[in-house]
């Protein structure tokens, strides 16, 4: 059996859950296990983490039990496994992502560990991506403000502008910096070349008020009416305009791709770290800038 460790935010956890479906299409026996959010304490640099993937009524995995994870984790306090652990030392438990984004294909044949990592490679679940969009089904928007701003990104040339600060500013050496303007200019030309109409800009931040005072473009407008657990929201909304831009975050990357009639996506050519994001691990059609 494999166990994979779901953690950090929405966008982790999709992908967390993209490698899980892809294992149990393969071979079935797969469960899943929250632990990180036991230990998590938010703080200045720190925002707050749960599970997330409650805003997809079709996901549900089926979660490890306490005995299942003790004898994963070698823990377990019969006197066989203490006469053994001491003999033979503790067996190994932990299956650890290697490097940011890079495909290990060979973590389907492993046995008995847990998964921990991001896995933030499309090339984890080819094969089932019908099957994961239809997982991915957001549940219904139901109160009113965000279904005024959903009729709104429906009924025009919509683009969604994805801009993420907060943490980025204070771990640039782990997640690979705040986009920059060079790259937000480059893809506004890029979505700009692809408009049939005059086009509605719809900024999506984890800053607002940054958002306010430092994007000046006509006919925008500044999401700000989701935070916290009602975020899943903003993805939604995003994944519903007719161009995006993402930033360098998970977040961005999955409401793009739920896009399905999307004109122009762009992306970063680089991940976590700033790692160039290989020709063979880009999605089809998407735009990439260095």
């Amino acid at each position: 059996m494999l166990v994979v460790s779901f953690s950090e935010g929405l966008g982790n956890q999709m992908f967390q859950y993209a490698l899980y479906s892809a294992i149990r299409a393969r071979r079935g026996d797969v469960k899943a296990e929250l632990s990180f959010f036991e230990d998590y304490e938010a703080g200045e640099d720190r925002p707050p983490r749960s599970y997330a993937l409650g805003c997809f009524p079709a996901v549900k995995p089926d979660f490890a039990s306490k005995e299942e994870l003790a004898s994963l984790e070698d823990i377990s306090g019969d006197f066989l496994s203490q006469a053994r652990r001491k003999l033979f030392g503790q067996r190994g438990h932990i299956r650890a992502e290697s490097y940011p984004t890079r495909f290990e294909p060979d973590i389907f044949e492993a046995e008995g560990v847990i998964l921990r990592g991001f896995w933030q490679n499309p090339m984890y679940f080819e094969g089932i991506e019908e099957s994961l969009r239809r997982d991915f089904t957001f549940a219904p928007l139901e109160d009113g403000e965000n279904l005024e701003l959903l009729a709104r990104i429906e009924s025009s040339e919509s683009a969604a502008l994805h801009i993420r600060r907060g943490d980025y500013l204070k771990h640039e050496e782990v997640f690979g910096g705040v986009c920059t303007r060079d790259y937000y200019e480059k893809a506004a030309d890029i979505v700009s070349s692809k408009a049939g109409a005059p086009l509605k800009w719809f900024v999506f931040t984890d800053e607002p008020e940054w958002a306010k005072e430092n994007i000046k473009i006509e006919a925008v407008t500044v999401a700000d009416i989701n935070s916290g657990e009602n975020s899943w929201k903003d993805m939604l909304l995003m994944s519903r305009c007719r161009h995006i831009i993402c930033a360098n975050s998970s977040f961005s990357w999955w409401a793009a791709w739920l896009a399905r009639d999307a004109k122009a996506i762009v992306a970063p050519a680089y991940g976590p770290r700033r790692r160039p994001i290989p020709y063979s691990e880009r999605v089809a059609g998407w735009n990439y800038i260095d």
